[in-house]
């Protein structure tokens, strides 16, 4: 009817969901290329709301037809929606089943990208060992193969964890979940000076700061978003992924998949309370002037479609992916031409090492790290780390000079240098005592120099930013060394 009236093509669309968008698409394709837009006339309001009244007419009939066969089905999912509520807003029940939801994350992320880690890493291991034979005594061969190849090998193997991490928040939100924990979190987070709307801001933190930050624009609070950007570079996001799979993968050599799993969740868990610990102090610091009003929309429990699903987290792995590369890639280059020259003719390799450019600066700094349980070679993959925390698996892939001849993948030969490494004083350089100093130190330490300037762009303060970083960075090393030093006082160093 409406076709025939306005002579123009009619279609029913879903402004939420998007319901119809290929229709309109076909029906844009089937207009002429050479229909052209009629001359503008004047508006007559009696009449344009004439035609609403008969278009709402048409469509409220059409839709009581509609309504009759649908209307007990909405009710059906309305009421298991209601059900699903009462317990997953529970205030005691809900908080529990938020943390095992979590859990089973945080564990599947070492358990299904096994098999995935397996593979990459096996490539990139044949890969160097057909690269290292291009020849001999080759400067050239040597950077291609236990520079840039080792380099993206000993990063590029967690990108599966990194997709998985990415897949599991999106269940989360496409299933409408992501409000609930909002709003359970909405209480807690009032003691600490913010409220639900900072939850998504601070779970984005956890796939990366910078958009995290960015998302804080919609809290309307100028305090809530203060105290949320500060205590979002603490949340634990991709880049240190990396690096935790890769000590907890040393940590965990040849246990099951859920200790390491369990002791990830524990590392997220505990940026939430560093986190949070953090926002309670600066809350008691800055005076409260007027308190937010959180409100926000609970969507109906719906069936997240695999198709978005897998797009969105390829999406932002590949984002990850682009971030990481062209970085990975100039540190590649640097610490490989400071840990060949100027003696790279030496065929000692420790000798070298120690001769490079890298092992004389490392010496220099070693002091500053030694309290840490590591050495220099550690501290030099400390320093470079501060451009982006995935380097530093990087660095010690080349400063530990993998080269996979003696193994079957990279992170094996990673794996098995960090177990022998001593340091000048013949004790082992990586111990219980020590990785778990660095995983204190990459939980709380602020190293990404991208963050800091999005923190100065989006709170318009250098100073805000010059304070996150050097107390961030302090507190890090501080609790790293009494962690260190506590362990190793109980047999553990």
């Amino acid at each position: 009817f409406l076709k025939g009236k306005y002579k123009c093509p009619v279609v029913q669309f879903d402004g939420l969901l998007a319901g119809g968008l290929k229709d309109v698409v076909a029906e844009l394709d089937r207009m002429p290329v050479e229909s052209k837009p009629h001359a503008p006339s004047i508006w007559d309001f009696a009449l344009q709301e004439q035609k609403l009244k008969e278009v709402a007419d048409i469509a409220n009939e059409t839709l009581t037809h509609k309504t009759q066969g649908s209307e007990a089905k909405l009710n059906k999912i309305l009421a298991t929606t209601q059900k699903l509520d009462r317990v997953l807003l529970n205030p005691y029940f809900g908080l529990l089943i938020f943390a095992i939801i979590m859990g089973t994350l945080f564990t599947s992320i070492f358990w299904f990208a096994a098999p995935f880690m397996d593979a990459i890493d096996g490539s990139f291991g044949k890969l160097n060992e057909i690269v290292s034979g291009w020849g001999e005594n080759s400067l050239l061969v040597d950077f291609l193969a236990n520079g840039i190849v080792s380099s993206f090998g000993a990063v590029f193997v967690f990108v599966p964890q990194i997709f998985i991490l990415f897949f599991g928040i999106g269940i989360l939100e496409g299933s409408g979940y992501l409000a609930r924990a909002a709003t359970l979190i909405d209480k807690p987070f009032s003691k600490l000076g913010m409220s639900g709307r900072s939850f998504v801001p601070i779970l984005s933190g956890f796939a990366c700061a910078i958009p995290a930050m960015i998302a804080t624009r919609n809290i309307s609070s100028a305090r809530d978003r203060w105290i949320t950007n500060f205590v979002i570079p603490l949340m634990t996001c991709s880049a240190r992924l990396p690096v935790y799979a890769l000590l907890l993968a040393f940590l965990f050599r040849n246990e099951p998949a859920w200790k390491a799993g369990l002791a990830l969740a524990a590392l997220y868990l505990g940026s939430l309370v560093v986190g949070a610990v953090a926002a309670f102090i600066v809350n008691k610091l800055i005076p409260e002037k007027d308190r937010a009003f959180f409100m926000m929309e609970l969507p109906i429990y719906r069936r997240p479609k695999m198709r978005v699903l897998l797009q969105q987290a390829f999406s932002r792995t590949l984002s990850y992916v682009k971030r990481a590369g062209p970085m990975i890639f100039i540190f590649a280059v640097i610490i490989w031409v400071g840990t060949t020259f100027p003696d790279h003719k030496n065929e000692n390799a420790q000798q070298k090492l120690e001769n490079s450019y890298a092992g004389q600066i490392g010496h220099m700094i070693e002091p500053a790290f030694e309290p840490m349980g590591v050495d220099w070679r550690v501290g030099v993959g400390l320093i470079s780390a501060f451009a982006a925390r995935e380097v530093f698996v990087s660095s010690m892939g080349v400063v530990f000079n993998i080269t996979s001849e003696d193994e079957d993948t990279v992170q094996k030969s990673m794996l098995n240098e960090m177990s022998t490494a001593t340091n000048r004083h013949g004790e082992k350089v990586f111990t219980v005592a020590s990785v778990a100093g660095l995983l204190v130190f990459f939980m709380i330490a602020l190293q990404c120099m991208t963050t800091v300037a999005v923190a100065q762009r989006e709170m318009r303060s250098t100073k805000f930013a010059v304070m996150q970083l050097v107390l961030f960075n302090g507190v890090a090393y501080v609790l790293a060394i009494v962690v260190v030093q506590s362990l190793k006082s109980m047999g553990y160093g």
